[in-house]
């Protein structure tokens, strides 16, 4: 089922540069995928996934703050290991002309350890501290979610 499944999603075709919609589903995915890891006290997966659910929120509102012709500038920008610094990337929404209320700040402080580094560790991540962290993902994802 796994290569059916491979296969099926391989042969979709993709666009060629994801927009504000592409980068919002995935940090809605990313969350909802979170909370069940979390649920199944899996606390590094839900983690990782809750700090991409917040990359790619930043993403989708960078996106969304610019002009459709300059997107792929951003998208470039998106490429690589800058693409995950969610503190770059929180400049740049800031660069667009987005600003950031100051409880929001606070849980961007929470979460901006965070790095793509957790898939590759077998580190520990205590439930308590999954569950703090990922109260901070949804209190920026809620926030973010009304700036569309």
């Amino acid at each position: 089922w796994f290569h059916e499944l491979f296969r099926a999603l391989s042969m979709q075709v993709q666009p060629k540069s994801p927009g504000p919609k592409e980068f919002f589903r995935a940090a809605t995915d990313s969350l909802l995928d979170a909370k069940i890891l979390f649920s199944a006290s899996r606390a590094v997966g839900a983690v990782y996934l809750g700090g991409y659910c917040v990359e790619c929120s930043l993403k989708a509102l960078i996106l969304f703050r610019t002009t459709n012709s300059k997107w792929h500038i951003h998208v470039e920008s998106f490429q690589g290991r800058k693409g995950h610094d969610l503190e770059r990337l929180r400049r740049v929404y800031l660069k667009t002309g987005g600003s950031i209320p100051q409880n929001i700040s606070g849980a961007f402080r929470r979460v901006n350890s965070w790095s793509t580094d957790l898939r590759y560790r077998t580190i520990r991540v205590k439930m308590d501290d999954a569950n703090e962290f990922l109260k901070s993902v949804e209190l920026i994802f809620t926030w973010m979610e009304r700036q569309f």
